[in-house]
């Protein structure tokens, strides 16, 4: 009968170690990211110059942040960026007046896409702080075969100084009363709030207008492009 030398023994446990370890070699993770881009309203008179917001689900680690500024003001804009691709994340939104005396807060589900930006408007809700309860109001993203709206856009261009014409039209009677927010990088809105509304160019080139459309139980967005043209 053969027997294995020493030296033979310790070939054989190397060889067999590399078998074991061969595979783990082979393994590896790839998380597919996205993005949320994220627009908040604060009501005026909450005087809010610092907002934070959380995203948690689907067992990843808390994604927090928050934005201040130098004074005051109503709108507020953040990109969160490195989200897992996932659905029904839950994100939270909060803020305190500067003076301390309003709390203000929201809270939504959102999904998150590969290699894309979902975009979230949220209007924040304040009650007054320390008066134990703070009002969360949640706007699920509309599932895929809800529509809330069509919306219609005349002219699709306009000179710098013109206006374009807005409107949304609800698709479905039973929906109930639905809130608006349209926004947009540059130009203005006479009505952000209003179903039907018209948009000032203000300076020319591709623009992407922004419309939200909030029913009680969810909300859909829409990206419009019109072209804003320089004067002849």
């Amino acid at each position: 009968m053969r027997t294995l030398t020493k030296g033979r023994l310790g070939l054989v446990a190397a060889l067999i170690a590399l078998g074991l370890s061969a595979p783990a070699c082979n393994r590896s993770v790839h998380t597919i990211w996205g993005s949320i881009a994220l627009s908040v309203t604060v009501p005026a008179k909450a005087q809010v110059d610092q907002l934070s917001y959380v995203v948690t689900g689907h067992g990843i680690a808390p994604i927090a942040g928050s934005v201040k500024t130098a004074r005051p003001q109503e709108t507020w804009e953040s990109l969160i960026t490195n989200v897992p691709v996932g659905d029904d994340y839950a994100l939270d939104v909060s803020a305190t007046s500067v003076d301390k005396r309003l709390a203000c807060r929201r809270a939504t589900k959102v999904s998150v896409h590969r290699n894309a930006t979902t975009r979230v408007h949220l209007d924040l809700e304040c009650v007054a702080a320390g008066d134990g309860k703070v009002i969360i109001t949640v706007a699920l993203a509309c599932s895929g075969n809800v529509r809330l709206v069509s919306y219609s856009v005349a002219p699709l261009s306009a000179s710098v100084g013109g206006t374009i014409n807005l409107a949304a039209t609800p698709l479905d009677a039973d929906i109930g009363i639905l809130g608006y927010a349209w926004s947009a990088p540059f130009g203005s809105f006479d009505d952000p709030e209003a179903a039907q509304t018209t948009y000032l160019c203000s300076a020319p080139g591709h623009i992407t207008l922004n419309l939200i459309a909030a029913a009680d139980t969810c909300q859909e967005s829409h990206d419009i492009g019109v072209d804003c043209l320089a004067p002849p």
